[in-house]
């Protein structure tokens, strides 16, 4: 009986545990999991800068890592470079 409850306990804990660390990263991946860091936030075009900031603070298409086309990634520029990213 005891062995039972002690089985059971550790499955408890490994649910636990997987649930903490982000097991849900094969899912749906609009607010991927950071597990015990917190979520991390989507970058759909891979530039370096989440699609929230994009949109909200650089006015830059978080659909296109390179909005204005002048070969450089929207976040080199707004990070590295201290040019528009748009123009």
């Amino acid at each position: 009986m005891m062995l039972k409850i002690k089985k059971i306990i550790f499955l408890l804990l490994i649910g636990v545990f997987l649930t903490a660390c982000g097991s849900d990263r094969a899912g749906d991946t609009s607010k991927a999991s950071g597990g015990v860091l917190g979520v991390v936030e989507a970058d759909s075009d891979e530039d370096g800068l989440s699609d929230e900031d994009e949109q909200t603070i650089y006015g830059t298409n978080p659909n296109n890592n390179d909005t204005d086309g002048d070969g450089l990634l929207d976040a080199d520029e707004i990070k590295l470079y201290d040019t528009n990213a748009t123009s």
